[in-house]
């Protein structure tokens, strides 16, 4: 059984499971391109561009204006409520997840937090 990453949709009232195991990534890198495109497939199947969901990498941290990334990131301001909260427990052997607002998400490579 793998334990992967869901997050809490508040206007829904449910939990939408993104099938993306992170605790198998050991570099902050992988880990984040893995949820990227869970969640950029999240947005398709919402109805969404899956361009709006953006990936930050450590070389686009200070072209791209959002603070609160640092180093690997995803900004997804369209998407549902609050979601970059619901991650905020998502962690593995890479490190873990630092919400930044609602709809920003930093992934910290910290290995040895998991």
């Amino acid at each position: 059984m793998t334990d992967t990453a869901t997050i809490y949709v508040e206007e829904f009232g449910f939990t939408l499971d993104l099938k993306v195991d992170l605790s198998k990534y050991q570099t902050a890198g992988p880990a984040t391109k893995a949820l990227h495109k869970a969640l950029r497939r999240l947005a398709g199947d919402l109805g969404q561009d899956p361009d709006e969901v953006m990936l930050v990498r450590p070389e686009d941290n200070d072209l791209v204006g959002h603070q609160y990334i640092d180093g690997w990131g995803i900004c997804w301001e369209g998407g549902p409520y609050e979601w970059a909260i619901g991650l905020y427990n998502a962690s593995g052997p890479w490190g873990y997840a630092e919400p930044g607002y609602s709809f920003n998400l930093s992934m910290v490579d910290d290995r040895g937090s998991a």
